[in-house]
């Protein structure tokens, strides 16, 4: 269960991410305001898929999922619980998930900081 929600949220940010490029980059092209409006919510669904791919993550390495592959190869059954929080981020797979949740969390604090300078200089 935890892996195909692991798997739904991490196709679902790259999706938000692959669509927020493309609407930022086409709105910025055609000099449309509303397109650059429009792909500040695909940083926030890119930030909800690596919180909801994280939780998945410490989910199944809290209730000791060994038919994941990352969780049978980081965690045993005697490991202290700080331990298994930690695990996410102790092995590259879980670094990397933990990082692209970081640099979505800076991604909508940037959208959020400098949200009235977007269509600036826009006709």
């Amino acid at each position: 269960m935890a892996a195909g929600i692991g798997y739904f949220a991490i196709a679902l940010g790259f999706a938000a991410c692959v669509l927020g490029i493309a609407t930022i980059g086409a709105g910025l092209q055609l000099q449309r305001p509303h397109l650059v409006v429009l792909s500040r919510r695909f940083a926030y669904g890119a930030l909800g898929a690596a919180l909801l791919a994280c939780a998945a993550m410490q989910y199944a390495l809290f209730t000791h999922d060994f038919s994941i592959q990352f969780v049978a190869e980081n965690v045993a059954r005697a490991t202290p619980k700080l331990y298994t929080f930690t695990a996410m981020w102790g092995a590259l797979e879980g670094s990397i998930l933990l990082w692209t949740l970081i640099l979505c969390g800076y991604l909508v604090f940037v959208v959020r900081r400098f949200q009235d300078r977007a269509t600036e200089g826009m006709v």
